[in-house]
C-alpha cells in the first residue's frame, strides 16, 4: 500500500479508533478482543444505521476484518413484505461501479471484483458477474430483480432529516431509499447488497 492509499487507510483507522472510543466501553472492547467467535450479528435501531459499525477499530483490526458481520435493524417504518428470493447456482451478481465516471478507484474496484467473481473454481461456476458503469434509475428498477447479489461502488448521499432521500448518486440523479421502498411488495429483490460508498469519510463527518 503506497502514497495516497496508505494515507487514506491510516485516516480510516484513526476514525475507526475514535468511533470505537465513543461507542464502546472498555469492557466491550475487551470482549471483542478476546472473542473467538466467527460471526457477529448487531441489533441496532434504524437511527443508528448510518454509523459504520463494521469499521470500528480495536487494537490492530477493524471489526469487519475480525468477524463476518450482519445487521438486524429495528425500524420505526412500516415493513412491506416481499417474496423470498429463491437462490440457485450460479448466483447472478450485478456490479455497478463509478456511475458518475469520476472515480477511478471505484472503477478499478468494480473491475477487480468482476474478474474475481468470474474466475472458474470448478466444474460448476458459483457466481456469474456482470459489470456496468453507465447506469440510470430506470435501468436499475428494470433489472435489479434479475440479480441475486448487487455491489455498488460510487458516491452516496445521506439526508439525516429525510433518510428516504438518501441513496446512490448516479449520472443524472440518485437511486434513493424511497425508491427501493416503493419497489417492495412485488418480486424479490437481491438477497445480498454490498453498498460501498467512495465518500465514506465525508458521510462519517456528516
Amino acid at each position: 500500500m503506497k502514497g495516497d492509499s496508505f494515507e487514506l487507510y491510516e485516516q480510516l483507522k484513526m476514525k475507526g479508533r475514535s468511533l470505537c472510543d465513543d461507542l464502546l466501553t472498555p469492557e466491550q472492547k475487551k470482549e471483542f478482543r478476546e472473542s473467538d467467535a466467527e460471526f457477529l450479528i448487531m441489533d441496532i435501531d434504524d437511527y443508528l444505521v448510518h454509523i459504520p459499525w463494521e469499521l470500528l477499530h480495536i487494537d490492530d483490526f477493524f471489526l469487519c476484518e475480525r468477524f463476518a458481520i450482519g445487521r438486524n435493524v429495528k425500524t420505526r417504518q412500516k415493513i412491506v413484505k416481499s417474496e423470498k428470493r429463491k437462490l440457485s447456482l450460479p448466483l447472478k451478481m450485478w456490479i455497478l461501479a463509478n456511475p458518475n465516471n469520476d472515480l477511478q478507484n471505484a472503477a478499478s474496484e468494480g473491475l477487480v471484483i468482476f474478474k474475481q467473481m468470474n474466475r472458474s473454481t470448478g466444474k460448476k461456476r458459483t457466481i456469474e458477474a456482470i459489470l456496468e458503469s453507465h447506469i440510470t434509475i430506470d435501468k436499475i428498477k428494470d433489472q435489479i430483480r434479475n440479480y441475486d447479489i448487487l455491489h455498488f461502488a460510487g458516491h452516496a448521499t445521506y439526508d439525516g432529516d429525510h433518510p428516504g432521500r438518501s441513496g446512490w448518486k448516479l449520472s443524472e440523479n440518485s437511486f434513493t431509499a424511497d425508491t427501493i421502498q416503493n419497489m417492495a411488495g412485488s418480486m424479490a429483490l437481491p438477497a445480498i447488497v454490498f453498498p460501498m460508498p467512495a465518500n465514506l469519510q465525508e458521510l462519517m463527518n456528516g
